[in-house]
């Protein structure tokens, strides 16, 4: 059923049928009355600003047309989209989103080189993305309102972002391991050269360095359990061998060191105690005993970015902001003192 219909019925214009749907209070009631009674008889139900996005107009954020964002992860495989820190990114995310009545639309790359086709001015007033590789990226949006996650110091300044202080996470890895009385420690890590993951490195080594303690780094090849076992074995076997480690990656990395600390002898949260950054709590609380972790915040994340992006629709001609976010510490339950 169309608008056109209920103005002929109530004998208005469209314009009119529009502004009594909307609650537009410039109407007179009598004519109002009218419209109301034409939808009632016609049995006419409103399209859902979260059906058609384009059919509202936000009076509480200035600089949004469609009333759509999306959220982009420069990924071409869908299990980019199933890992639980996209997962916490998105809750964070969805409160912004619900509070302001917007659309949020969720994608991956189709293919190389290509963006979604629906990522476009016309259809969607902004973009969140999550960084990645894929370095042809900033040109191909450089037309459409955009915050990055995780870009670090790379974007130079060029372009609205949100991170995690991975510094501040380096030094509350060591803060926490030389606060229990380690002072052999060591970094392990399978991604030297992530750039989060190197700035973590960076900070523990020179903040354990500083208080002239000893750390060394331990890089891996891979997780599984050839090229994990090994070299943990002769680093836990070694006269010198660390008391507490500091692993600066997420997922199962943290586990399986675990596993291979205890295979070389030693037990963990005893002899030897271990700090990761997993995202994953599930993960964590099933690990005996379970290790401290330093948690980036991803819902934070998430809802900074989306309200970044809102400030930037408002504001397009302002200098690009950066917004920083301290990680959480959490200590170990099952460790003794």
């Amino acid at each position: 059923m169309s608008v056109a219909k209920i103005a002929e019925m109530a004998g208005v214009s469209r314009m009119t049928v529009s502004r009594v749907i909307n609650k537009d209070a410039r109407v007179r009631p009598q004519t109002a009355a009218l419209v109301r009674e034409a939808i009632v008889k016609l049995n006419y139900v409103p399209p859902s600003p979260r059906v058609d996005g384009r059919r509202r107009r936000s009076r509480s954020v200035s600089g949004l047309h469609t009333g759509r964002i999306a959220m982009l992860i420069p990924d071409t495989s869908a299990d980019a989209m199933r890992t639980t820190l996209s997962g916490r990114l998105l809750h964070g995310i969805d409160g912004p989103i619900e509070r302001h009545s917007l659309q949020l639309l969720l994608a991956r790359l189709p293919a190389p080189g290509e963006l979604p086709s629906f990522i476009d001015r016309r259809q969607v007033d902004g973009v969140i993305v999550r960084s990645g590789d894929a370095p042809w990226l900033p040109t191909a949006l450089q037309d459409i309102p955009s915050v990055w996650i995780f870009e670090g110091n790379d974007s130079g300044g060029s372009r609205d972002r949100v991170d995690a202080d991975d510094r501040a996470i380096g030094r509350l890895a060591a803060d926490y391991l030389q606060g229990r009385g380690h002072q052999r420690l060591a970094v392990v890590d399978h991604l030297p050269k992530h750039v989060a993951h190197h700035r973590r490195r960076e900070s523990f080594i020179q903040c354990v360095e500083s208080r002239c303690n000893t750390a060394v780094f331990l890089r891996l090849e891979g997780i599984d359990a050839d090229s994990l076992g090994a070299p943990v074995r002769r680093l836990m076997e070694s006269d010198d061998h660390p008391t507490g480690i500091f692993l600066p990656g997420t997922g199962p990395i943290i586990s399986r060191v675990q596993h291979a600390v205890c295979d070389a002898g030693c037990k963990p949260g005893q002899s030897v105690e271990l700090i990761g950054c997993g995202h994953d709590h599930h993960l964590i609380e099933a690990m005996y005993p379970q290790p401290a972790n330093l948690d980036i915040q991803p819902e934070a994340i998430g809802e900074a970015a989306i309200e970044l992006l809102l400030w930037r629709l408002a504001h397009p001609a302002a200098a690009c902001r950066s917004i920083v976010l301290q990680p959480k510490l959490c200590e170990s339950p099952d460790v003794s003192n």
